[in-house]
């Protein structure tokens, strides 16, 4: 959830002013009201139904948390088509919460409102997991306010797809009926990925999730791709940490089989396991399980001979692991999936899972991630948390963004994500997409740590 900011408004609003403002500013002031054949249009959605709460560019308010007199009245002046009063409200609400990726993107998108816009949406799930889909769509901000500021003209549709299967799947047939969506970012977990890509791939519109990590994805169709590196990738280097330098060679797996990200990544970890000789204690723990209980599952893995064990869980249903690593009391060396990289996990699971290690495609203290961080403090003050999440949001939405430059079809996005020269600078290393729609990037390892003036936090460990 946002935190209140101090009253200086943040670097971010002089830059806005400084590129929009001087120039697009008064370019959007010159317009008249009867400029409306030129406007965006609202979301194609089929009548007045409840999908539609789910759609915005600015004419509603997704993110409840926060919502000052500041922010009603520029999704209002939004919804009138009065971009410019949008706007100065907007402005006048960052200047207080800073770190609102939402009002920062209807910012951008009202600035832009009369200047025949291109536009792409984002699917996070503001409903199910609102810091979550707040990390990704920070990445999604920057990437847009970067742009913008270089005189480019994007609009950003946020969805609301709650991580829900049949949800992402409804949301996809809307989107894709609207000619003036012509790429997607998103969703977050893979089951609401795999159910959208199903439908993006029949109709050909690129959709490039940030977070997905399911083995199902790979080779999924020429439109689908990905920003995040392989569960493969992130296995390895977490199976040889837990063998090699923590010396566990016993390891058990507690898992949610109904989290098809998870799943692959279990299994990718069971075969990096095997090659650094390490043995996979086959005893069944399963967080979706009815009849779960934490302590039961710590004692049955401990009788099995396990001396660590892998936790990973959906992203969505964090409650069972921390009862789990609470009731382990640290017997079993803990590792975990990037599903545990939340702040749900600092905060809530504190000790219980301090010196927990997992593995992530970022951490904003990597040398590679230098830039990419100062960008990003920038905007969202000098003590955000820079999750994983917002860095590869980041890297789809820059590389949708490039493709624009010289193409904007849903097509020639397509060719361009393809040919095997595209190659661009990322957060912490170069977006290239391979053959499969994967991408290849070398995650890092991080620990759960406790200090006595940040408290809980991600610390880097390696990113070898």
């Amino acid at each position: 959830m946002s935190k209140k900011a101090s009253k200086s408004p943040p670097p971010i609003i002089f830059i806005l002013l400084a590129a929009l403002g001087i120039f697009g500013w008064l370019k959007l002031s010159s317009f008249g009201q009867d400029s409306s054949s030129i406007v965006s249009k609202l979301p194609l959605v089929s009548g007045e139904s409840s999908l539609l709460k789910n759609f915005s560019l600015g004419e509603r308010m997704l993110i409840k948390a926060n919502a000052t007199a500041a922010k009603r009245s520029g999704v209002e002046a939004y919804r009138n088509q009065e971009y410019d009063q949008a706007a100065n409200h907007w402005l006048q609400f960052l200047t207080e919460y800073p770190n609102d990726p939402e009002a920062l993107i209807y910012l951008n998108n009202a600035l832009v409102a009369r200047q025949q816009p291109v536009k792409i949406a984002v699917a996070v799930p503001i409903g199910s997991n609102l810091d979550v889909a707040q990390e990704m769509l920070r990445g999604v901000a920057q990437a847009q306010a970067e742009f913008n500021q270089q005189g480019g003209n994007l609009q950003v549709q946020i969805i609301d797809d709650k991580n829900d299967t049949n949800l992402s799947r409804e949301v996809a047939r809307n989107v894709v009926k609207d000619n003036s969506i012509l790429a997607v970012v998103g969703s977050n977990a893979s089951n609401a990925s795999l159910a959208a890509a199903k439908v993006y791939q029949q109709e050909g519109v690129v959709m490039i999730t940030p977070t997905s990590t399911s083995e199902e994805l790979s080779n999924f169709g020429s439109y689908i791709f990905r920003a995040a590196p392989t569960n493969k990738e992130m296995a390895t280097i977490l199976a040889d940490h837990i063998v090699n330098t923590a010396k566990r060679k016993n390891v058990a797996i507690c898992y949610d089989a109904q989290a098809p990200d998870n799943v692959s990544f279990k299994d990718a970890f069971m075969n990096a396991l095997s090659a650094e000789e390490g043995r996979y204690i086959n005893t069944p723990c399963d967080f979706a399980a009815p009849d779960f209980n934490a302590e039961n599952s710590v004692s049955s893995l401990i009788s099995s001979g396990a001396e660590a064990v892998l936790i990973a869980p959906h992203i969505d249903k964090l409650n069972r692991p921390i009862e789990f690593a609470k009731a382990n009391e640290w017997k079993m060396n803990l590792l975990g999936s990037f599903s545990l990289n939340t702040t749900k996990i600092t905060q809530t699971g504190q000790g219980d899972l301090n010196g927990v290690v997992l593995p992530v495609p970022f951490h904003d203290r990597q040398d590679s991630a230098q830039d990419f961080t100062a960008n990003a403090k920038q905007i969202w003050g000098k003590n955000a948390i820079l999750t994983w999440r917002t860095a590869t949001s980041y890297d789809a939405t820059k590389a949708l963004i490039t493709t624009l430059n010289n193409s904007q079809t849903r097509q020639g996005i397509q060719r361009q994500l393809r040919d095997d020269n595209f190659a661009i600078a990322g957060a912490n290393g170069t977006i290239k997409f391979l053959p499969s729609g994967d991408r290849s990037l070398a995650p890092a390892l991080v620990t759960v740590k406790a200090n006595p003036e940040r408290g809980y936090y991600f610390e880097l460990l390696s990113s070898e």
